[in-house]
């Protein structure tokens, strides 16, 4: 155990000069997860830019999609002299209306959203957190002024995340207003906002705000406009001194208790700081950085005590099934709540169909489920095993990845199959079957029928760690058999002339020479399938043309196909996601590969450490506090695609665990490197 004190990591603040510019602060966000598959998002300078962007943005598992029920809040404050002074700021087209961003002179993430407002002499600060025992987002507002009232305004949209809404006869226009609360439904079949408060005064007034510009929305060719409706006006007191508090959730909240909820959401939240700590041992930047990414993994992990899927990705929303299981076991870790995933591992062998997991959960949405996906049923092997090799109870989920090997051996859907020679083979198929899912025109951008490296490196893994499960030898020995068959026709994958592995053997035995960071599972994995002078060159390749300061490219810079931007429609973007662009995600396979093949030694691990301490930069920019799903191929690697990422933050905590696991080691046994 280290022994640091238990408090949270350093605030991160938005740089004032962004704030003053709108266009620019706005492409700061913040995030507010509900651990029940909702959130609350937005940006520093108050605006929406996104249709994912709302204060109550809420998981309808009964129809598997999220429901943005309360978009944002127009507040004002009303001096003592009837001077009004606006706190919101929003976009619209060819305007800016209203202009709080004028009087924003601060935002930082401490360790959640607070804004500094000032005006003159006056200031106001607002944050904003989620009380996970009080089901309810929180804003408390802290004036230093003379006594003045804050007008609220809250604006609804109320629609699926996917949509924007249109002004409309349908609405509810009268909210039903109590003493201490203010419940409105906006329509019959949508949930119900509950706005709690401790002595405000509610008017209705009735009024519609047209055309919402969405900036991001623009930049991705999708439709940018939206009209917000507003069932009237709760007026709150601001006093010097007395912290004014507005709870917003699906049911009231006692505001009465608000100090005693940020207090258990402060102790919460250092909890998680501490445990991130506890993964990179004495290293005080490094610390801080585990501290983050702790915080980080909190944002895709059900609240303690439910194992509710949750999205592993904003602003997507979408539980990506291949992604949890890559991240679940290094979430777990850095957030404690190992029960919670066991029972996120439990759902999934529920949906396991022929040996195969589906590509996402989307619970109760009726639409049939998707199993086009050859690796994750192995990376589900390899959750299971990561949770046994770390002394937990996993018999319950023993059957589970038995079925999975006896269904590739005898052959399943999509043509997925055990070879004669050992290698695992899947056909062609309309949707693509491994991580390369990219698709244009509804045909994949890059087909990978045959036998795909990392694929390979995965099944020669779930063989060995299904042996592993076993409870006796003779009950693995045909497991380490079909390993080795494995292995030794894992060697048809190697380019001697190049010193790297080729993507894919198609069933005409053709290869597929580019260079990908796939084959980094191949040395990288608990049981790696290549060793010694090989594993070497692969690495050193791998650095040399993939690695940049960002994640790992998906595709050499020389190579043909490549394409390193990162603007344009979303499925131009899309259709680029593997032609280029570095994933984070990536670093962890790199950088346990990369210790591995040299050793640990003390070039490698001050190597490692440079590279981890970008990521500093990474938590401070784009979505605040945490790590994008992939960026840029070419410089200056700006952030795309999801602006928070489940792999990429548990790919992060992995290689600093990694890089503490080498050092313990180099203090006893530098050779000897594994991580579990």
């Amino acid at each position: 155990m280290n022994d640091f004190p238990l408090s949270l990591p350093p605030l991160l603040e938005v740089p004032s000069g962004a704030l003053a510019d709108p266009a620019k602060g706005a492409r700061y966000e913040w995030f507010e997860p509900d651990g029940e598959g909702g959130w609350a998002a937005g940006t520093a300078v108050g605006a929406n830019t996104r249709r994912e962007h709302g204060l109550m943005v809420v998981a309808r598992t009964d129809v598997g999609d999220h429901f943005v029920l309360l978009a944002r809040l127009e507040e004002t404050i009303i001096a003592a002299d009837g001077e009004r002074l606006d706190l919101g700021c929003n976009f619209y087209p060819g305007a800016i209306h209203p202009e709080g961003h004028r009087a924003l002179a601060g935002f930082s993430l401490d360790p959640w959203p607070v804004w500094r407002f000032r005006f003159g002499a006056r200031e106001l600060v607002r944050e904003l957190f989620r009380a996970r025992r009080a089901g309810a987002l929180v804003i408390r507002y802290r004036f230093d002024g003379e006594d003045a009232t804050l007008e609220v305004r809250p604006l609804f949209a109320a629609r699926s995340a996917g949509t924007l809404a249109t002004a409309n006869d349908l609405i509810l226009l009268q909210a039903e207003a109590s003493e201490g609360m203010v419940a409105y439904r906006p329509y019959e079949d949508a949930p119900a906002a509950v706005l709690t408060h401790a002595e405000g005064a509610w008017q209705a007034s009735p009024t519609w705000y047209y055309r919402n510009d969405y900036p991001r929305e623009a930049e991705l060719a999708r439709k940018q406009y939206e009209d917000l409706f507003s069932p009237g006006i709760l007026r709150l007191p601001l006093r010097t001194g007395v912290p004014t508090t507005l709870a917003c959730g699906l049911r009231p909240a006692r505001v009465g208790r608000v100090d005693r909820r940020l207090n258990d959401e402060l102790a919460r939240r250092e909890s998680l700081a501490s445990k991130g700590r506890a993964l990179t041992g004495s290293d005080a930047l490094l610390s801080e950085l585990g501290a983050r990414l702790s915080l980080a993994a909190d944002a895709f992990m059900p609240r303690a005590g439910t194992a509710i899927p949750v999205p592993l990705v904003f602003p997507d929303g979408a539980l990506r099934v291949r992604e949890a299981l890559i991240a679940l076991p290094w979430l777990a870790r850095a957030t404690g709540r190992t029960e919670e995933a066991l029972g996120l591992l439990r759902i999934l062998a529920g949906h396991q169909r022929e040996g195969l997991l589906p590509v996402r959960i989307a619970e109760g949405s009726g639409a049939a489920e998707d199993f086009a996906a050859v690796d994750a049923p192995l990376w589900y092997i390899e959750a299971v095993a990561a949770f046994a090799a770390r002394g937990h109870d996993v018999k319950a989920l023993r059957p589970a990845v038995f079925a999975i090997l006896d269904a590739f051996e005898r052959g399943t859907s999509f043509d997925i199959r055990e070879g004669a020679d050992g290698l695992l083979q899947h056909g062609p198929s309309a949707h693509p079957l491994t991580w390369m899912d990219a698709t244009a025109h509804d045909r994949p951008v890059t087909p990978r029928e045959g036998c795909a490296v990392e694929v390979n490196a995965l099944w020669h893994n779930a063989l060995l760690r299904a042996a592993g499960l076993c409870t006796s030898e003779a009950e693995g020995a045909p497991f380490r058999e079909r390993a080795e068959r494995c292995r030794e026709a894992f060697d048809s994958f190697w380019w001697e002339d190049a010193g790297w592995l080729v993507d894919l053997i198609d069933a005409a035995g053709h290869a597929d020479r580019s260079l990908r960071p796939n084959q980094l599972l191949a040395v990288s994995l608990p049981h790696p399938v290549v060793t010694g002078e090989r594993a070497l060159r692969i690495v050193s390749a791998v650095e040399r043309l993939l690695l940049v300061p960002t994640g790992v490219r998906t595709l050499a810079p020389a190579m043909d196909g490549y394409d390193g931007r990162c603007h344009g429609p979303l499925s131009v973007r899309q259709a680029r996601r593997h032609s280029g662009a570095a994933w984070p995600g990536w670093m962890a396979p790199f950088i346990v590969g990369y210790l591995r093949v040299h050793d640990g030694d003390g070039a490698a691990r001050r190597r490692v450490r440079d590279i981890l301490l970008r990521a500093e930069d990474w938590l401070a920019s784009g979505m605040l506090g945490h790590i994008a799903e992939r960026t840029c191929g070419d410089a200056p690697h700006l952030p795309d695609g999801n602006l928070a990422s489940a792999w990429s933050t548990a790919g992060m905590l992995e290689a600093l665990a990694a890089l503490h696991h080498a050092e313990r080691a180099a203090e006893t046994k530098p050779h000897a490197l594994s991580v579990s």
